[in-house]
């Protein structure tokens, strides 16, 4: 997972964004100026489910109200992306407790601990 903050084209406005490889999404949350009398909580908050936002013109969408992307972040997120592996097994079969289309969930992470058990073993 990747992560690198910049400051937003909005004053006051600074963005997190990434590559979660255990997702494998762009990510990115957008955070406001702070008030001292408020919870700071981000103002848009995307990338949070598997392959939400699968490419930088995405998450570039996602962000436009907020900032544009320097040609220097976009070939950062590209190599970020390019660097992290594919999920592992376990990864995927925790997606399907997280993606209702995918197969049953429990068939899945079963299949994984005993995978990770006889890995342990020697097996």
């Amino acid at each position: 997972m990747s992560r690198h903050s910049i400051r937003a084209d909005k004053d006051g406005y600074h963005v997190d964004l990434g590559w979660d490889s255990g997702l494998q999404t762009f990510f990115a949350q957008v955070w406001g100026p702070v008030k001292p009398e408020e919870e700071h909580e981000p103002v848009l908050w995307v990338g949070t489910s598997p392959q939400e936002i699968k490419s930088i013109p995405e998450l570039e969408t996602a962000l436009a109200e907020y900032v544009r992307l320097s040609a220097q972040i976009r070939v950062q997120l590209y190599e970020d992306e390019q660097a992290n592996p594919a999920p592992t097994y376990l990864q995927r079969a925790l997606w399907a407790v997280m993606t209702p289309a995918a197969p049953p969930a429990p068939v899945l992470i079963q299949a994984a601990m005993v995978r990770a058990r006889e890995r342990e073993e020697g097996g």
